[in-house]
Protein backbone atom coordinates (compact mmCIF):
# COMPACT_ATOMS: atom_id res chain seq x y z
CA UNK A 1 0.00 0.00 0.00
CA UNK A 2 2.79 2.44 0.84
CA UNK A 3 4.81 1.44 -2.28
CA UNK A 4 1.50 2.13 -4.45
CA UNK A 5 1.05 5.51 -2.86
CA UNK A 6 4.48 6.77 -3.54
CA UNK A 7 4.15 5.98 -7.03
CA UNK A 8 0.96 7.56 -7.39
CA UNK A 9 2.15 10.55 -6.10
CA UNK A 10 5.91 10.36 -7.96
CA UNK A 11 4.33 9.43 -11.32
CA UNK A 12 2.09 13.04 -10.39
CA UNK A 13 4.90 14.95 -9.74
CA UNK A 14 6.90 14.11 -12.91
CA UNK A 15 4.09 13.58 -15.37
CA UNK A 16 3.00 17.42 -13.90
CA UNK A 17 7.06 18.27 -14.28
CA UNK A 18 6.93 16.88 -18.30
CA UNK A 19 3.50 18.55 -19.05
CA UNK A 20 4.40 22.08 -17.90
CA UNK A 21 7.20 22.39 -20.05
CA UNK A 22 5.74 20.98 -22.94
CA UNK A 23 2.64 22.65 -23.15
CA UNK A 24 3.08 26.06 -21.09
CA UNK A 25 0.22 28.32 -21.63
CA UNK A 26 0.60 32.06 -23.34
CA UNK A 27 1.56 34.69 -21.24
CA UNK A 28 3.72 37.80 -20.50
CA UNK A 29 6.21 38.44 -23.33
CA UNK A 30 9.41 38.87 -20.90
CA UNK A 31 10.81 38.67 -17.48
CA UNK A 32 11.47 41.97 -16.55
CA UNK A 33 14.99 42.71 -15.33
CA UNK A 34 16.00 39.65 -16.20
CA UNK A 35 19.56 39.06 -18.13
CA UNK A 36 20.06 36.65 -20.80
CA UNK A 37 16.51 34.28 -20.73
CA UNK A 38 18.75 31.03 -21.69
CA UNK A 39 21.36 32.10 -18.99
CA UNK A 40 18.78 32.35 -16.88
CA UNK A 41 17.22 28.70 -17.63
CA UNK A 42 20.78 27.18 -17.25
CA UNK A 43 21.41 28.63 -13.98
CA UNK A 44 18.08 27.86 -12.39
CA UNK A 45 19.24 24.11 -14.02
CA UNK A 46 22.63 24.28 -12.44
CA UNK A 47 20.80 24.86 -8.74
CA UNK A 48 18.80 21.47 -9.14
CA UNK A 49 21.85 19.73 -9.92
CA UNK A 50 23.73 21.79 -6.92
CA UNK A 51 21.24 20.75 -4.45
CA UNK A 52 20.99 16.86 -5.46
CA UNK A 53 24.66 16.36 -5.47
CA UNK A 54 25.00 18.07 -1.77
CA UNK A 55 22.19 15.59 -0.72
CA UNK A 56 24.12 12.66 -2.07
CA UNK A 57 27.48 13.92 -0.70
CA UNK A 58 26.36 15.03 2.51
CA UNK A 59 24.66 11.04 2.55
CA UNK A 60 27.65 9.55 1.92
CA UNK A 61 29.87 11.38 4.16
CA UNK A 62 27.33 10.20 7.12
CA UNK A 63 28.29 6.71 5.40
CA UNK A 64 31.97 7.21 6.23
CA UNK A 65 32.95 7.00 2.29
CA UNK A 66 35.96 9.13 1.36
CA UNK A 67 34.56 11.81 4.12
CA UNK A 68 37.44 14.16 2.96
CA UNK A 69 36.82 13.97 -0.54
CA UNK A 70 32.68 14.45 -0.01
CA UNK A 71 33.08 16.75 2.40
CA UNK A 72 34.89 18.88 -0.04
CA UNK A 73 32.94 18.58 -2.70
CA UNK A 74 29.85 19.85 -0.69
CA UNK A 75 31.74 23.04 0.42
CA UNK A 76 32.51 23.79 -2.95
CA UNK A 77 28.66 22.92 -4.04
CA UNK A 78 27.35 24.83 -1.43
CA UNK A 79 29.37 27.84 -2.38
CA UNK A 80 28.20 27.77 -5.86
CA UNK A 81 24.36 27.04 -4.79
CA UNK A 82 24.41 30.18 -2.37
CA UNK A 83 26.07 32.58 -5.18
CA UNK A 84 24.15 31.36 -7.97
CA UNK A 85 20.44 32.01 -5.95
CA UNK A 86 21.97 35.62 -4.75
CA UNK A 87 22.70 36.21 -8.74
CA UNK A 88 19.49 35.20 -9.86
CA UNK A 89 17.76 37.48 -7.45
CA UNK A 90 20.55 40.26 -7.21
CA UNK A 91 22.33 39.96 -10.85
CA UNK A 92 25.93 38.29 -11.18
CA UNK A 93 28.19 40.20 -13.99
CA UNK A 94 30.31 37.42 -14.00
CA UNK A 95 27.66 34.63 -14.43
CA UNK A 96 26.25 36.59 -17.20
CA UNK A 97 23.08 37.54 -14.92
CA UNK A 98 20.96 40.83 -14.26
CA UNK A 99 18.76 41.56 -11.34
CA UNK A 100 14.77 40.49 -11.65
CA UNK A 101 12.23 42.81 -10.17
CA UNK A 102 9.81 39.62 -12.22
CA UNK A 103 7.27 38.97 -9.10
CA UNK A 104 6.47 35.54 -10.89
CA UNK A 105 10.39 34.53 -10.34
CA UNK A 106 11.00 36.33 -7.15
CA UNK A 107 8.14 34.10 -5.91
CA UNK A 108 10.00 31.26 -6.93
CA UNK A 109 13.11 32.17 -5.62
CA UNK A 110 11.13 33.08 -2.25
CA UNK A 111 10.23 29.15 -1.78
CA UNK A 112 13.69 28.06 -2.40
CA UNK A 113 15.23 29.91 -0.33
CA UNK A 114 12.54 29.31 2.18
CA UNK A 115 13.73 25.01 1.61
CA UNK A 116 17.97 26.38 1.72
CA UNK A 117 16.68 27.85 4.96
CA UNK A 118 16.06 24.22 6.44
CA UNK A 119 18.42 22.10 4.23
CA UNK A 120 21.56 25.04 4.30
CA UNK A 121 22.08 24.73 8.09
CA UNK A 122 22.26 21.01 7.89
CA UNK A 123 25.25 21.32 4.63
CA UNK A 124 27.18 23.77 6.76
CA UNK A 125 27.25 21.50 9.94
CA UNK A 126 28.37 18.94 7.99
CA UNK A 127 31.04 20.84 6.05
CA UNK A 128 31.74 22.69 9.61
CA UNK A 129 32.45 19.75 11.44
CA UNK A 130 33.40 16.99 8.89
CA UNK A 131 31.04 14.16 9.62
CA UNK A 132 27.04 13.86 9.55
CA UNK A 133 24.89 13.26 12.62
CA UNK A 134 21.99 11.23 12.75
CA UNK A 135 20.37 14.50 12.64
CA UNK A 136 22.00 16.04 9.56
CA UNK A 137 21.01 12.95 8.26
CA UNK A 138 17.31 13.00 9.09
CA UNK A 139 17.06 17.02 7.71
CA UNK A 140 18.82 16.02 4.88
CA UNK A 141 15.98 13.37 3.59
CA UNK A 142 13.06 15.60 4.84
CA UNK A 143 14.52 17.97 2.31
CA UNK A 144 15.10 15.70 -0.64
CA UNK A 145 11.91 16.56 -2.28
CA UNK A 146 11.00 19.94 -1.16
CA UNK A 147 13.97 21.63 -2.31
CA UNK A 148 13.70 19.27 -5.79
CA UNK A 149 10.00 20.65 -6.26
CA UNK A 150 11.55 24.15 -5.53
CA UNK A 151 14.25 23.83 -7.68
CA UNK A 152 11.75 22.49 -10.95
CA UNK A 153 9.38 25.21 -9.93
CA UNK A 154 11.86 28.08 -10.65
CA UNK A 155 13.34 25.94 -13.77
CA UNK A 156 9.64 26.12 -15.06
CA UNK A 157 8.88 29.78 -14.64
CA UNK A 158 12.36 30.52 -16.12
CA UNK A 159 11.43 28.70 -19.11
CA UNK A 160 8.17 30.23 -19.31
CA UNK A 161 9.48 33.61 -19.88
CA UNK A 162 12.50 32.49 -22.09
CA UNK A 163 9.77 32.00 -24.78
CA UNK A 164 7.95 35.01 -23.86
CA UNK A 165 5.02 32.33 -22.48
CA UNK A 166 4.61 30.86 -25.67
CA UNK A 167 3.85 27.12 -26.46
CA UNK A 168 7.06 24.62 -25.80
CA UNK A 169 8.10 22.22 -28.80
CA UNK A 170 7.73 18.81 -28.18
CA UNK A 171 11.30 18.37 -28.81
CA UNK A 172 11.50 20.94 -25.70
CA UNK A 173 8.95 18.97 -23.83
CA UNK A 174 11.08 15.63 -24.65
CA UNK A 175 14.40 17.42 -23.40
CA UNK A 176 12.59 18.30 -19.87
CA UNK A 177 11.66 14.92 -19.44
CA UNK A 178 14.87 13.44 -19.89
CA UNK A 179 16.22 16.22 -17.50
CA UNK A 180 13.78 14.93 -14.95
CA UNK A 181 14.33 11.17 -15.44
CA UNK A 182 18.22 12.47 -14.25
CA UNK A 183 16.37 14.07 -11.41
CA UNK A 184 14.78 11.29 -10.53
CA UNK A 185 17.73 8.69 -10.24
CA UNK A 186 19.77 11.23 -8.09
CA UNK A 187 16.34 10.67 -5.87
CA UNK A 188 16.43 7.24 -5.96
CA UNK A 189 20.29 7.01 -5.44
CA UNK A 190 19.52 9.53 -2.04
CA UNK A 191 17.22 6.23 -0.96
CA UNK A 192 19.28 4.04 -1.75
CA UNK A 193 21.79 5.98 0.41
CA UNK A 194 19.08 6.17 3.16
CA UNK A 195 18.19 3.24 3.23
CA UNK A 196 22.11 2.38 3.62
CA UNK A 197 22.08 4.62 6.46
CA UNK A 198 18.99 2.97 7.97
CA UNK A 199 17.26 6.31 8.50
CA UNK A 200 13.12 5.10 8.18
CA UNK A 201 14.56 2.22 6.76
CA UNK A 202 11.29 0.19 5.73
CA UNK A 203 9.65 3.35 4.58
CA UNK A 204 12.57 4.19 2.18
CA UNK A 205 12.84 0.37 0.35
CA UNK A 206 9.14 1.22 -0.47
CA UNK A 207 10.51 4.61 -1.98
CA UNK A 208 13.13 3.17 -3.43
CA UNK A 209 10.71 0.59 -5.36
CA UNK A 210 8.42 3.24 -6.34
CA UNK A 211 11.23 5.26 -7.96
CA UNK A 212 12.28 2.01 -9.94
CA UNK A 213 8.84 1.63 -10.81
CA UNK A 214 9.05 5.25 -12.50
CA UNK A 215 12.49 5.25 -13.90
CA UNK A 216 11.63 2.27 -15.68
CA UNK A 217 8.12 3.24 -17.25
CA UNK A 218 9.64 6.62 -18.46
CA UNK A 219 12.77 5.21 -19.69
CA UNK A 220 11.27 2.59 -21.67
CA UNK A 221 9.01 5.59 -23.23
CA UNK A 222 11.78 7.33 -24.07
CA UNK A 223 12.43 4.79 -26.27
CA UNK A 224 9.11 3.22 -27.87
CA UNK A 225 6.82 5.83 -27.05
CA UNK A 226 4.25 6.04 -24.66
CA UNK A 227 0.80 8.27 -25.18
CA UNK A 228 -0.02 8.26 -21.71
CA UNK A 229 2.90 9.85 -20.04
CA UNK A 230 2.89 11.71 -23.49
CA UNK A 231 6.41 10.65 -24.56
CA UNK A 232 7.21 10.15 -27.95
CA UNK A 233 9.45 7.65 -29.41
CA UNK A 234 13.42 8.17 -29.43
CA UNK A 235 12.98 10.29 -33.42
CA UNK A 236 16.74 9.01 -34.70
CA UNK A 237 18.63 6.22 -34.77
CA UNK A 238 21.32 7.43 -33.11
CA UNK A 239 19.12 8.56 -29.79
CA UNK A 240 17.57 5.14 -29.71
CA UNK A 241 20.88 3.99 -29.59
CA UNK A 242 21.93 5.87 -26.32
CA UNK A 243 18.66 5.68 -25.10
CA UNK A 244 19.41 1.67 -25.43
CA UNK A 245 22.62 2.01 -23.70
CA UNK A 246 21.50 3.72 -20.66
CA UNK A 247 18.86 1.15 -20.37
CA UNK A 248 21.58 -1.38 -20.27
CA UNK A 249 23.18 0.52 -17.62
CA UNK A 250 19.75 0.67 -15.74
CA UNK A 251 18.93 -2.96 -15.68
CA UNK A 252 22.91 -3.77 -14.25
CA UNK A 253 21.92 -0.90 -11.63
CA UNK A 254 18.59 -2.32 -10.74
CA UNK A 255 20.15 -5.41 -10.14
CA UNK A 256 21.40 -3.76 -7.20
CA UNK A 257 19.17 -1.73 -6.02
CA UNK A 258 16.09 -3.97 -6.51
CA UNK A 259 17.40 -6.47 -4.22
CA UNK A 260 17.68 -3.45 -1.90
CA UNK A 261 14.37 -2.57 -1.94
CA UNK A 262 13.08 -6.19 -1.41
CA UNK A 263 15.36 -6.21 2.16
CA UNK A 264 18.72 -7.16 1.32
CA UNK A 265 21.44 -6.28 3.01
CA UNK A 266 23.66 -3.00 2.14
CA UNK A 267 27.02 -3.61 2.57
CA UNK A 268 30.19 -0.83 1.39
CA UNK A 269 30.68 -2.94 -1.71
CA UNK A 270 26.96 -2.21 -2.63
CA UNK A 271 27.42 1.38 -1.96
CA UNK A 272 30.23 1.93 -3.98
CA UNK A 273 28.70 0.13 -7.15
CA UNK A 274 25.76 1.58 -6.81
CA UNK A 275 26.97 5.17 -6.65
CA UNK A 276 29.31 4.25 -9.83
CA UNK A 277 26.38 2.49 -11.80
CA UNK A 278 24.36 5.59 -10.94
CA UNK A 279 27.09 8.02 -12.51
CA UNK A 280 27.12 5.85 -15.63
CA UNK A 281 23.89 6.08 -16.34
CA UNK A 282 23.81 10.12 -15.27
CA UNK A 283 26.30 10.16 -17.75
CA UNK A 284 24.43 8.45 -20.70
CA UNK A 285 21.45 10.52 -19.98
CA UNK A 286 23.44 13.75 -20.44
CA UNK A 287 24.70 12.41 -23.78
CA UNK A 288 20.88 11.86 -24.36
CA UNK A 289 20.12 15.85 -23.46
CA UNK A 290 22.58 16.70 -25.75
CA UNK A 291 21.26 14.49 -28.62
CA UNK A 292 17.62 15.93 -28.59
CA UNK A 293 19.51 19.61 -28.74
CA UNK A 294 21.58 18.62 -32.11
CA UNK A 295 18.22 17.74 -33.39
Amino acid sequence: MIARKAVTKLLSVSIAVAVLAALVPGGPAAAQGAGSPLQSVHMSGQLQALSQSMITHSLLTALSIDKKKNVKILAKDRDRFVRTVTALRHGDEKLGLRATENPKILEKLDRLEREWAIFGPAVQSIIDSKRATAQNVAIVAECILPIAEATRELIDVYEYYATGGRTFSVLTGMVSQVEAQHALLKEMTAGFLLVAYGHKRESYRARLWAYQVQFDMVLRGLIEGNPRLKLLPAPDVKLRERFRAAREKWIDLLSITKSVAEGGVVDPECISEVTAKSRQLAAELSEAVDRYKRL
